[in-house]
């Protein structure tokens, strides 16, 4: 499908958002629906992992977190929509870094010693 088919289609789909956010805000234009989505899109899942962290920790079910979104449960069906970022371990090099930088303060501490004792 081009790209443009695709660019139409999201334009809209804005332009529905902008007159479903109009009784509400009857100033509202393209940037502002486009924040509103990003503010949703970045605060569910802060929301989501504070419940998550409460209810792994050894609080009780009484301590689980409570959102205080209102539209929280509302936007459940994104769970499965978030893919997590792929990263890479850094553990090898951390290691390869710290054993290079103990090897040479060992390295320092002898010749360091060395001037001492002469």
């Amino acid at each position: 499908m081009p790209f443009i088919f695709e660019s139409d289609k999201k334009a809209a789909a804005y332009d529905v958002l902008i007159e479903k956010l109009k009784p509400l805000e009857p100033d509202a234009v393209r940037d502002r629906v486009v924040k509103k989505i990003s503010n949703l899109r970045s605060t569910f899942p802060k929301e989501l992992k504070k419940v998550n962290d409460s209810k792994r920790s050894s609080a009780g079910s009484d301590d689980v977190y409570v959102p205080s979104l209102w539209y929280f449960y509302e936007l459940m069906f994104l769970v499965d929509q978030e893919t997590p970022d792929t990263s890479e371990s850094t553990f090898a090099v951390d290691n390869a870094v710290d054993n290079e930088n103990s090897q040479d303060s060992v390295n320092e501490r002898v010749l360091y010693s060395d001037v001492i004792f002469i």
